[in-house]
């Protein structure tokens, strides 16, 4: 600030001795003139300079107006307007007594200054409101002006004007900042809460794709179950079929067994019979050739006997004739036989041969 506030000095020193070499009325007339014109680039920035330590000292007052407790710190708050009048006074001095007191000097020159480039945005409004109220102070006449503008009213003027416009600009700073505050607690909230509704989403997705695998996982298993079962059903039937397939292989291995058997049985029964047959066979052919060898000697026997047996056929005849008579008598044959057996005497030689008075 000690620097700016120098150059200012020195420009205003500068206006008065080309002022004094050129007369009273070159220096109103050529205040911004090409001879002696104050350069307004250097000026704008050393303004821009000395606006920045205005603010400083507007947001101290601001601040510290806030946070008041007690007489000493209201002493403390003072400081910053003191700084600022005495700044703002050796600032509005030198551009009087450079502008010689004319007022449309003034005007001219702060708006060329204004409009320089290195005063931008709030500095150059600040800017603007400095020339407005050197401009309004200041009267027609030029005498005037030197005679009573007195840079202290204009200070306190300009400083209120400063620190009330900072006193907005900060609040309006302080409402901007708590509505960005304010909308970033929203979007905080928001953004929690789209994350809770999130995460509650993801967990119940997580829940149910759990719910289907377990689902999933218990339907394979009873797939897998009834499956087993399956297959222990078609080894059980397997198994029963080829155990019934080998018992009625085994029940047809007996009984072709059994019918083997019988068969040998059969045979052998079939060839005892035979052999019993050819035996009894055998056994007859032996005895009726023993009955024909028997039958031939008895034949033999016979022819020796013919002579014999004539006699014994006589006998039978007239038995049967004697019998006849007998019946038609009523006389019993048996009577008559046993009657007559009981006189015979049998007379035959062997056993074989009969004897002479059977019938």
């Amino acid at each position: 600030m000690q620097l700016s506030l120098s150059l200012l000095a020195s420009l205003s020193v500068m206006a008065s001795v080309v002022a004094k070499q050129n007369g009273d009325s070159s220096v109103t007339r050529g205040f911004l003139g090409k001879g002696t014109r104050l350069q307004p680039d250097v000026v704008a920035h050393s303004l821009s300079d000395v606006e920045e330590e205005w603010k400083d000292m507007a947001i101290a007052f601001v601040e510290c107006n806030q946070t008041l407790s007690d007489v000493q710190d209201m002493a403390a708050c003072a400081r910053a307007p003191n700084a600022f009048q005495k700044s703002c006074t050796t600032v509005v001095n030198s551009v009087f007594k450079a502008s010689n007191g004319d007022r449309d000097n003034v005007q001219e020159y702060m708006s060329e200054v204004c409009e320089q480039s290195s005063l931008t945005g709030w500095k150059k409004d600040y800017c603007r409101s400095l020339a407005s109220n050197l401009v309004n102070s200041m009267s027609l006449d030029a005498f005037d002006n030197r005679q009573r503008l007195s840079s202290g009213g204009l200070c306190k003027t300009f400083w209120s004007q400063f620190q009330l416009a900072e006193q907005a600009r900060l609040e309006k700073e302080r409402v901007q900042q708590e509505t960005i505050e304010t909308k970033q607690a929203q979007a905080r909230a928001e953004a929690e809460k789209k994350a809770a509704q999130e995460r509650a989403a993801a967990e119940k997705t997580r829940i149910e794709q759990q719910a289907i695998a377990a689902k999933k996982a218990e339907a394979a298993e009873k797939k897998r179950i009834e499956q087993e079962a399956a297959a222990q059903k078609e080894a059980n039937a397997q198994a029963a079929k080829k155990a019934e397939a080998a018992e009625q292989k085994r029940i047809q291995k007996e009984a072709a067994a059994k019918k083997e058997a019988k068969a040998q049985v059969q045979s052998e029964q079939k060839v005892a019979s035979e052999r019993a047959t050819n035996e009894k066979k055998t056994a007859e052919k032996q005895k009726d050739t023993m009955k024909e060898e028997k039958l031939d000697t008895t034949k033999k026997e016979m022819k020796a006997k013919d002579g014999q047996n004539d006699l014994t056929a006589r006998i039978m005849a007239m038995k049967k004739e004697l019998e006849a008579k007998n019946a038609k008598k009523g006389i019993s044959l048996h009577n008559s036989r046993a009657e007559k057996k009981s006189d015979c005497k049998c007379s035959k030689k062997s056993r074989d041969e009969p004897c002479d008075c059977e019938d």
